[in-house]
């Protein structure tokens, strides 16, 4: 959901339509708890664990952004913040106890910053800003953790158990059934608890005929003339009113009956140690479709199947083949039958964890969720039939006086001062057991007082990791330190060049480096260059740069130069015309028998200066016209001849005479 909702501030920013505000996250300062202590779960009538179940439904927050994880809500003893264990023992009037209250934020919420950097257990007097209520009374006695960015543990203190008088449960035996109209049948009720009276005061709702009723007693008859077709029978403790239960009866014309009860699967096979499944139908008119359970041919006292069909097959049983069997409890003669074959289960008496100590990284510096993230990720267990429960599976440290454990969370980075460790939950899979030393652990123990059970990491055999058995989830907690890397660097350094920076590379033995810049880079020492490339009018040069050091060269244009002075030459000639043709006709002289024109840069073009008017030039040939009749005699005419040049040349004008003799 944050990262959805990055992408769209993302979007949004660059389009302009909302300000950056709009998405930022909620913070949370305040929580209001409730816990419904008229429940009474905190009673010398309820066993540890069972007051904890209670508890769970009893607990809630109306607090916007915040969710209570029930699952990861505890009851506990508040003088130091420990679990009840299997919780067996009575609620005691002499403890003190406290809720462990685990409290989740929705995606667009985030707790403020003081509690964020809670990695331990704080006294909420000491953390600014934030407040919890419980009840709607502000309590200063609760202690906060802040486990994940987003979790809380909230420890309430709630006080000691109470021995008064209760009523823990009350319900009437069986279930719910048909009658039909006229028979008449017993109820009976159960009523648990510390009350001295566990008496009930009977009655029965929606009967249509004044004839049906229930004695003090449970005796329920129907009238032969009742009309309803359901009828509700009703137990009310006398003790406590609240505390009641009802059945229902089906009233049909008719006796009901139960036709056939059917066990699935009909056949299977279940390891030892192991559970199966199993369900009935059970077919008739009788509402009552409930059945009991049985099994047959155990040899084992722990070979069992509980009201809900559950077959639990024990460690030691030694018969091959059980018969499982439901019993309708309306019609004991009705019934059916599935055929379980046991097979033995492999018990296991070593493990072989292996992870992956590059991946962990659990180096001065690096945050420690990242690094607990990173082993779950990389750590498994090779023996067969057994896995890591990764969800119970977590580095832990131990605090400053090296006493009590503490999962890592938070923001804090891994520190050399103190001791981490990983507990690995390795849980196994149907068809496999732990051996009986392994199951009869109490407590947590160096894996050396257990020698039957042997324990490898990473390929190596270790005997002074702790060991825990978990009979709640029948898994083993294994406990191994885990070291913490301290960075050792060797140096290199690295001379500056030219175009580089000199530095200094520090390297560890664990593959981590940086560098230092210690030195600026040189800078080249060019020389005075050469020409490459020559300029023109029409085109830029090259010069060429070299370095005296490294020899690198650079390049640098030259400009265009002006264009060239024209290389027109131009010489007039001695030139003869015959007078006998001149006296018929004009004559033309050619360019070429009248000017010597050379060199030339671009287009020419002609034009007479001075000279007898007789004689003119050709603008663009600079062919001489001599007009008929031109006396005898030698004539000199001054032209002017022009170059007009191009990209690369200018332009440019010569003068030059020629001479023309008639005779």
């Amino acid at each position: 959901m944050k990262r959805t909702l990055s992408i769209l501030l993302a979007v949004v920013m660059l389009i302009g339509i909302i300000p950056f505000s709009a998405f930022a996250l909620t913070p949370v300062s305040s929580i209001s708890l409730d816990y419904d202590d008229t429940k009474a779960f905190l009673n010398t009538a309820y066993t540890e664990r069972e007051a904890h179940l209670l508890m769970r439904k009893a607990v809630s927050t109306d607090t916007p952004g915040c969710i209570i994880n029930t699952l990861n809500t505890f009851l506990m003893y508040s003088s130091n913040w420990y679990g009840i264990g299997q919780g067996l023992n009575p609620v005691s009037t002499e403890t003190d106890y406290g809720i462990e209250f685990s409290v989740e934020l929705d995606d667009e919420y985030e707790w403020i910053d003081s509690v964020m950097n809670l990695s331990k257990k704080t006294e909420i007097t000491s953390v600014e800003g934030f407040s919890v209520s419980v009840n709607g009374v502000n309590r200063t006695d609760v202690l906060l953790e802040c486990s994940t960015s987003n979790m809380l543990r909230i420890y309430l203190p709630i006080g000691k158990g109470s021995d008064a008088p209760i009523i823990t449960g009350l319900s009437i035996d069986g279930a719910n059934i048909s009658m039909a109209i006229g028979q008449s049948k017993a109820f009976t009720a159960t009523v648990t608890g510390t009350a001295p009276d566990k008496s009930v005061i009977w009655s029965v709702e929606g009967a249509e005929s004044p004839a049906t009723q229930i004695s003090s007693d449970g005796n329920l008859t129907i009238a032969d003339d009742e009309s309803a077709t359901s009828l509700t029978v009703k137990a009310t403790s006398n003790f406590d009113s609240n505390c009641f239960d009802t059945k229902t009866v089906t009233v049909l014309k008719e006796i009901p009956v139960i036709e056939t009860v059917t066990v699935s699967p009909a056949t299977c096979t279940v390891a030892q140690y192991s559970e199966k499944i199993f369900s009935v139908r059970v077919q008739g008119t009788q509402t009552d479709k409930t059945v009991t359970w049985s099994v047959e041919g155990a040899t084992s006292a722990k070979t069992s199947i509980d009201s809900r069909g559950i077959l639990s097959v024990g460690i030691d049983e030694e018969a091959t083949t059980l018969t499982v069997k439901a019993v309708s409890n309306a019609d004991n003669t009705k019934f059916g039958t599935a055929t379980v074959t046991v097979t033995k289960l492999e018990r296991v008496s070593a493990v072989s964890i292996k992870y992956d100590t590059n991946a962990v990284n659990l180096t001065e510096g690096v945050l420690e969720k990242d690094v607990n993230t990173a082993i779950k990720d990389n750590i498994s267990v090779e023996t067969q039939g057994a896995s890591v429960d990764k969800s119970n599976s977590y580095l832990m440290y131990k605090d400053a006086d090296h006493v009590n454990w503490h999962a890592v969370g938070g923001e804090d980075t891994v520190c050399a001062s103190k001791t981490y460790c990983m507990r690995c939950n390795i849980k196994l899979s149907d068809g496999y057991a732990w051996i009986d030393e392994v199951v009869s652990i109490v407590g947590t123990v160096t894996a050396s007082n257990c020698p039957a059970f042997s324990i490898s990491i990473n390929g190596k055999a270790v005997t002074d990791v702790e060991i825990a058995y978990n009979s709640s989830y029948d898994s083993v907690n294994v406990y191994f330190i885990i070291p913490v890397h301290v960075h050792s660097y060797t140096d290199v350094v690295t001379a500056p060049t030219c175009t580089a920076k000199g530095y200094t590379t520090h390297t560890c033995a664990c593959g981590d480096s940086y560098k230092d810049t210690y030195v600026n880079a040189l800078g080249h020492k060019w020389d005075s260059g050469k020409v490459t490339k020559k300029a023109t009018p029409t085109a830029t040069g090259i010069k060429t740069y070299t370095c005296k050091v490294c020899k690198a060269k650079k390049t640098e244009k030259i400009a265009k130069c002006a264009k060239y002075k024209n290389t027109l030459s131009v010489k007039g000639k001695k030139v003869t015309v015959k007078y006998s043709k001149l006296k018929k006709s004009y004559q033309i002289l050619s360019r070429n028998s009248v000017l010597s024109v050379t060199k030339a840069k671009g287009t020419l073009s002609y034009s007479k200066v001075s000279g007898n008017k007789n004689i003119g030039i050709s603008k663009s040939t600079g062919m001489i016209r001599v007009k008929k009749g031109l006396k005898k005699g030698t004539y000199k005419i001054v032209v002017k001849a022009t170059a007009a040049g191009n990209a690369s040349y200018k332009s440019a004008t010569k003068k030059a005479t020629i001479t023309i003799v008639v005779k």
